[in-house]
């Protein structure tokens, strides 16, 4: 994103990992054959950090809305976002129903985005790959990865409390 500009790119910026001092996100399995990497939105530093650095929430509706936040997430050279679904059981049948689906994350201080687009729910490739093994190494098989929630942005909006508030950035 070049201030101004309303352009967003999202590419690859590197491999990712998940450790202790990550706080969750993820940075690096070593995983050349696929996997997810890091977001690299570029000259967005800001935007980059808010989906890199935080906790996304993400919400889906069927019968009633429903928020819940996610920690196994990524965004993978496409700039298709990728969360792993270990106990997302509504969101599953959500997604199911209507494929919709919006991501929040806040960066510092109030900066904040929001994502829109279409999912869908995956059981194969390397992102599905990488969560299975993430979430075995981390629950040590106690709740295993049910399958990867495929997001295809269609929309960024800036969610902050300011004169940029509901203002739609282009993909």
């Amino acid at each position: 994103l070049h201030r101004g500009s309303g352009t967003v790119r999202l590419v690859g910026a590197g491999p990712v990992r998940r450790d202790a001092a990550s706080r969750g996100r993820l940075r690096h399995p070593d995983h050349a054959e696929g996997g997810c990497r890091a977001p690299g939105i570029d000259g967005a530093h800001r935007v980059k950090k808010a989906f890199d650095d935080n906790t996304w929430f993400i919400a889906t509706c069927g019968d009633e809305p429903n928020v819940v936040p996610v920690g196994f997430k990524c965004i993978n050279d496409e700039g298709k976002f990728f969360i792993a679904a270990v106990l997302l059981e509504t969101t599953i049948a959500n997604i199911q129903a209507n494929g919709k689906i919006a991501i929040a994350a806040a960066g510092e201080g109030a900066e904040s985005y929001q994502v829109k687009g279409k999912a869908e729910l995956v059981t194969e490739g390397p992102e599905y790959d990488y969560f299975v093994k993430l979430a075995d190494d981390t629950f040590k098989g106690a709740f295993p990865c049910k399958c990867a929630v495929k997001v295809t942005p269609e929309k960024l909006i800036v969610a902050s409390p300011n004169g940029q508030n509901k203002q739609e950035l282009a993909l």
